[in-house]
């Protein structure tokens, strides 16, 4: 494939001028003309400034627009990848004999020493996808349509793409499928170096660590992972596995030299666990036995777990009977005990006492049917208790919490859920006329009982939450050193309510509602603010098609840019950010937010990386261009992914 010399524009067909910038392909030597005899002396200066003029403008055409020092990008065009040298105009076509798709994962390395694709997607499982990884080292291509194996690398045959790592010095870490076409297949740990394929493991388990699960764990030297069971490390200087414990169930921390390991173990109950912590040479100890679920373990090595305890109550608790007793000693009644004797031999019936005896008795025996009708309906309840475990020490924080609704926050702080008290017995059994009376009387308590939110700091002194108003949950966002931000949802917008409190002495003081409509759950956390999206709309198909962008500080909330979709944020403040227009579905309308200064950088935009301070590559039309401050050239068409070895690094909106 062919590139202009003066643009860098891809060319597609033969011809004779460029169809970007229109300048000659082919330069054929002039027509010879007779030379004049007048006025040949003022054409010499008129000659050498066109000359100049030329000269000066190929010049700024591949100066000017052309990046400093050496810059790569890759695209897809009509299911081919080119790698371009964006300063040389030096473009090479890489081919493979399957084709490559329209849409695929692959970026550049750190520093853009080599560039990695996938292709051959083979979709495994619900939650697996596996695919070919290959590597090429865009130094050694010099321009030409580079079809054969000597320049791309086959590194990861059929790899589990959410389970490969490329190391820092250059080796391929990644997990695979025996038999890729069998989601129940063994998995195999496996290591791409200099041309070698490295076997580190083979039937390796699921491995679950800080709520992710995956088939292996990095640590400073190696990979952790599990084996029937068993946990193993795999030193990659070594090259060798060494078990670490037996009988795992879970990794909870680890430090990266591995002197210190906090790991659970299943008790034979099926449903608890027991908390070990040590390291392979000095052993494990037991720490906590017990725990109905771990919810963080920090460096300094506390742990906060629960414990749940369950018990079995029956509708009959929640009933006062008062005749239980008396009822007890009533019998039917016999007629003969109502039969008494006349004068003339014969015998009389006292049938009203008879019959207020044996109505009597008939209510007894339907407050006993109606008390096996309690008794027989059981109820198990459990109740939650929130503990700490640090320096070797043990303490309950609140008992009967949520434990669904318990959060460890950064600081030692823990918020919770105080659950309802059980209900005390109020319904007297002589007012129940059947079992589901008092069922609807269970349902109202717990309907129209609040719970409580409590938190504490690491003193472990729990204190109520003032929620402003009644909220059923309550989701940390962000802290910074005076205040915490939570979330909670709103029924009235279907957004977000964010609550800020103050922190001052250990508690949490002042709240404030800082928006109550904000968009659910997408927010960016820095060290210093929040930056949210706000007049969140549920009616609209894509709520992100109108949304303003805010920032919080802790103390006031400032508008940034209003109407946009996304957005993608600098480390120098730059703000890229997207607007969708109605006529095109597919595409943005790209603006760069800068000190307070918007430009809009283009239009129908479907992909923008920057790659310099103020130089950007961008997909508009299916066209890629570059840009550099004013002035923009195109360079490929029927361009569907871009990427660079030079993309700044950027930060956005995240689902929490």
């Amino acid at each position: 494939m062919a590139f202009c010399p003066h643009c860098g524009a891809q060319i597609s067909e033969p011809s004779n001028h460029c169809p970007q910038c229109g300048q000659a392909l082919h330069t054929d030597p002039p027509p010879q003309q007779k030379p004049q005899k007048r006025g040949k002396y003022w054409l010499i200066p008129a000659g050498i400034l066109v000359v100049l003029l030329v000269t000066a403008g190929i010049f700024a055409a591949k100066h000017f627009l052309t990046p400093t020092g050496q810059s790569y990008c890759a695209y897809i065009s009509d299911q081919d990848l080119t790698l371009l040298n964006q300063s040389q105009r030096n473009g090479s076509e890489i081919t493979l004999e399957e084709g490559i798709g329209q849409w695929t994962d692959a970026n550049f390395d750190t520093g853009g020493k080599y560039f990695y694709f996938w292709n051959h997607y083979n979709y495994t499982d619900a939650l697996s996808t596996t695919a070919d990884l290959y590597r090429v080292d865009p130094s050694k291509l010099r321009g030409q349509s580079d079809r054969a194996a000597s320049n791309i690398e086959k590194i990861a045959p059929k790899a589990i793409i959410d389970e490969t790592e490329i190391l820092s010095d250059d080796r391929i870490v990644y997990s695979s499928y025996d038999n890729p076409t069998s989601a129940i297949s063994s998995i195999s740990l496996q290591m791409y170096d200099k041309g070698q394929t490295i076997d580190i493991a083979k039937g390796v388990d699921s491995l679950t660590y800080q709520d992710t699960t995956n088939h292996y764990v990095r640590c400073e030297n190696g990979l952790l992972f599990c084996r029937n069971g068993d946990l193993y490390c795999y030193d990659f200087a070594t090259q060798k596995s060494e078990k670490l414990a037996s009988a795992i169930y879970e990794l909870l921390y680890f430090s990266q030299d591995l002197s210190d390991i906090v790991l659970s173990k299943l008790n034979a109950d099926g449903v608890t666990y027991t908390i070990h912590r040590g390291n392979p040479k000095d052993g494990f100890q037991q720490i906590i036995t017990d725990a109905s679920a771990v919810l963080d373990v920090n460096d300094s090595g506390t742990i906060y777990y629960t414990k749940t305890e369950s018990t079995e109550k029956t509708l009959y608790d929640y009933v006062i009977d008062q005749t239980f007793q008396s009822d007890s000693q009533v019998a039917a009644p016999s007629l003969s005990e109502y039969t008494y004797p006349s004068s003339d031999s014969t015998s009389w019936i006292d049938a009203q006492a008879y019959s207020e005896a044996y109505t009597a008795y008939e209510a007894v025996r339907q407050r006993n049917e109606l008390r096996q009708e309690l008794k027989s309906q059981v109820l198990t309840s459990s109740t939650t208790d929130l503990y700490v475990y640090t320096e070797g020490e043990t303490t309950c924080i609140c008992d009967n919490v949520a434990p669904y609704d318990t959060q460890v926050c950064p600081d030692g702080l823990v918020v919770y859920v105080k659950e309802r008290p059980d209900p005390t017995a109020e319904l007297k059994l002589e007012e129940i006329e059947m079992a589901s009376d008092v069922s609807t009387w269970l349902r109202a308590y717990y309907l129209n009982t609040p719970t409580t939110f409590q938190y504490c700091f690491s003193d472990v002194t729990p204190r109520s939450l003032d929620m402003l108003e009644h909220r059923e949950e309550l989701s940390y966002v962000w802290k910074n050193e005076n205040s915490i931000v939570f979330r909670s949802s709103n029924p009235d917008t279907y957004g977000d309510t964010l609550i800020c409190y103050t922190i001052q002495d250990g508690q949490l003081v002042s709240p404030k509602t800082i928006d109550s409509n904000a968009f659910p759950y997408y927010y960016e956390a820095t060290p210093d603010c929040l930056y949210y999206f706000s007049n969140y709309s549920a009616e609209l198909i894509d709520p992100f098609e109108s949304a303003d962008l805010y920032c919080w500080d802790g103390e006031t909330t400032t508008a940034i840019v209003h109407d946009i979709s996304s957005y993608q944020r600098y480390e120098d403040d730059t703000l890229l950010y997207f607007e969708d227009p109605i006529s095109e579905p597919n595409a943005s309308d790209a603006f760069i937010w800068k000190n307070g200064e918007k430009q809009q950088l283009a239009e129908g935009c479907e992909q923008v990386l920057r790659v310099g301070d103020d130089e950007w590559l961008y997909i508009a039309d299916h066209t890629l261009f570059y840009r550099k401050g004013q002035e923009e050239r195109a360079i490929a068409y029927d361009v569907t992914q871009v990427w660079s070895a030079q993309e700044m690094p950027y930060t956005t909106a995240q689902f929490l």
